[in-house]
């Protein structure tokens, strides 16, 4: 059974209707290559036990290694009803399909479940742009999928601001379930978020 905690991190809305986080999110990158399992649920007890709330990962982290330790760890410790989990899709499609694809982030998405043992993923991410899918074909295929109860929002990883832009727009205007979301690359070599991405947002 989870145990309910004082959050001694400030706290956040990830987006308009998003859900409420840790200002600090556990990045799980790591986990299964660099990381190994023990001292992988360590960082995750301790960054709980700090106050997090937001645990990140993909299903390319490690092959999947990464959400399976998740996993295993929720499973141990009762649950993850206290917290918020996000996954990850994109760039590693089923033969046949593209990674933004319907088919592909169905697939994704049931294999993210299975691995780390949720009814439904808090926030899942497109990993990125797909040129090769319309846009319209995976934000329809994200909207089944949070209708049907297995996504409870959507986010978009490493896009453009006029990619982010494209998506928005097309969301609104085609009756989508909108990102609540994006996470960038942002680092001190790469900062182009700051003159396309953050006015966008």
């Amino acid at each position: 059974m989870t145990t309910s905690h004082e959050t001694s991190l400030p706290t956040c809305e990830l987006g308009p209707g998003g859900p409420i986080v840790s200002r600090l999110a556990l990045g799980t990158m790591t986990f299964g290559v660099e990381t190994d399992e023990s001292v992988a649920r360590r960082q995750l007890d301790e960054f709980v036990e700090a106050g997090g709330t937001f645990v990140d990962t993909a299903d390319v982290y490690g092959d999947g290694a990464s959400e399976e330790i998740i996993g295993r760890w929720a499973a141990a410790r009762g649950g993850v009803d206290d917290l918020i989990v996000a996954t990850k899709g994109r760039f590693a499609p089923p033969a046949g399909s593209h990674g933004a694809s319907r088919r592909s982030i169905h697939r994704s998405v049931d294999r993210s479940l299975r691995r780390l043992g949720l009814d439904a993923i808090d926030v899942y991410f497109v990993h990125g742009w797909d040129d090769f899918t319309p846009i319209e074909e995976t934000l329809d295929a994200l909207t089944s999928l949070v209708r049907a109860g297995k996504i409870h929002h959507i986010a978009w990883s490493n896009v453009t601001g006029w990619q982010l832009q494209r998506i928005i727009t097309t969301a609104t205007l085609g009756d989508f379930v909108p990102p609540v979301a994006v996470q960038p690359q942002y680092n001190l070599i790469d900062r182009g978020i700051e003159l396309e991405v953050l006015p966008c947002c």
